[in-house]
């Protein structure tokens, strides 16, 4: 016989929440500890992902650190190899030695003549033809240039024509009129227009002499303003008078007292140092120029040659001892003792310095001059730069320097 299921009874029989969930734990625990684990290894993976890719960011900064150091150091060695190395230097140079006359004052200039004049067309009309080069001896009349004068030609044909046609008309009103045809106002018509014609004619033949230029004096071409077909609006050709060569230097007014028309003068020109011309006085103008603050005085050469050309930088010392026409003084080529250097060879040479960088050149040396130069026979030119005392410096031919 069955009993009857009383409440305590079904209490007993449902089992427990804690057991229930305490089971439920057990049968999930297994298949949720390989999800643990992977994640674990994932996150494994990403923390050495992380500390690998640092260290390769670590290094890859470093090694551009000392990439721009390597570089910066290279830079710097280049530049030290070859930043110019300073030096002092001084100017092979000519020296007057044992020369009679003694300066009392030098000044520097040019080279010019007494009169320069430029040749200007009187016509507007093209060149057709030149007769001259820069360079050329003209004498007084020569042709320089002939102009286009065809239609000046035709015109004064035409202009002829009709003179001659005047002509005749006021002869028949000069019959007319002595016929008392015509008044005598109409026959002072006629000459009047027969004036004017007339003079129209003349100044068609001044035009046409004009296109012939001709050389106002004998002298030399030393500029050409104009080519063949072209309009000389700025004049034909620089004349120059080369009669007498002139030297003009500007002398400060507080100096002029030291000169007088009677003070001779030593010119020598820049390009040619060694050689010495005598000069005279003259002229000395008789104002100041104020924005200088200076007069003008001209040189005359007592003896010049083909070397002087217009413009031609010179250098002018006055005294007041006489110079003779042909006193020609040499001067020596010279340079400091403390320049010179002895070559692999035994021979001496100078460091020259041309466009910042030195270079070895034998030199043939002569005589010293005094206590500090000596001459310098060959191997160099006048005004080339060269080193002083070169073995204080650790230079090399082919370095740059800076000049001091």
């Amino acid at each position: 016989m069955a009993h009857p299921i009383t409440e305590p009874d079904k209490k007993i029989m449902q089992p427990s929440t804690e057991f229930t969930e305490h089971s439920k734990s057990r049968k999930q625990e297994p298949a949720r500890e390989p999800e643990q684990s992977r994640i674990q290894q994932l996150a494994s993976r990403l923390t050495r992902r992380r500390e690998g890719m640092g260290r390769r960011h670590r290094i890859r900064r470093w090694a551009y650190w000392l990439l721009f150091f390597l570089i910066l150091a290279a830079g710097y060695l280049l530049w030290q190899a070859h930043r110019p190395v300073p030096v002092t230097t001084t100017i092979v140079s000519y020296q007057r030695i044992g020369s009679a006359a003694q300066p009392i004052l030098r000044s520097s200039g040019y080279v010019t003549y007494p009169r320069i004049a430029t040749i200007s067309a009187r016509i507007q009309t093209p060149v057709s033809r030149l007769a001259f080069n820069i360079g050329d001896r003209i004498q007084a009349g020569a042709i320089l240039a002939e102009f286009d004068r065809s239609e000046l030609l035709s015109r004064r044909d035409v202009q002829q024509v009709g003179v001659r046609d005047l002509e005749a008309t006021l002869q028949r009103m000069q019959n007319l009129y002595e016929g008392g045809a015509v008044s005598e106002a109409s026959l002072q018509q006629a000459r009047t227009e027969l004036a004017a014609a007339q003079a129209s004619l003349r100044l068609l033949n001044t035009q046409i002499d004009n296109s012939v230029i001709r050389a106002p004096f004998e002298g030399i071409v030393i500029d050409k303003l104009v080519e063949a077909g072209e309009v000389a609006t700025q004049g034909v050709c620089r004349l120059a008078d080369d009669s007498r060569t002139l030297v003009t230097v500007d002398i400060n007014q507080e100096d002029i007292a030291q000169i007088s028309m009677e003070s001779s003068a030593v010119v020598t020109l820049d390009a040619y140092p060694e050689t010495e011309y005598a000069a005279a006085i003259y002229e000395i103008m008789p104002a100041v120029d104020p924005a200088k603050n200076t007069i003008e005085v001209k040189t005359v050469l007592l003896a010049p040659d083909n070397r002087f050309k217009p413009n031609m930088s010179a250098k002018v010392f006055f005294t007041d001892e006489k110079v003779t026409a042909n006193a020609r003084l040499q001067a020596i080529l010279t340079v400091d003792r403390s320049a010179v250097i002895e070559g692999k060879d035994g021979r001496n040479e100078l460091m020259v310095v041309q466009d910042q960088v030195v270079k070895r050149c034998p030199v043939e040396l002569g005589k010293p001059i005094g206590d500090q130069l000596i001459e310098v026979l060959s191997g160099v030119d006048a005004n080339q730069r060269v080193v002083l005392d070169p073995g204080r410096y650790d230079i090399q031919p082919g370095d740059r320097v800076e000049i001091l």
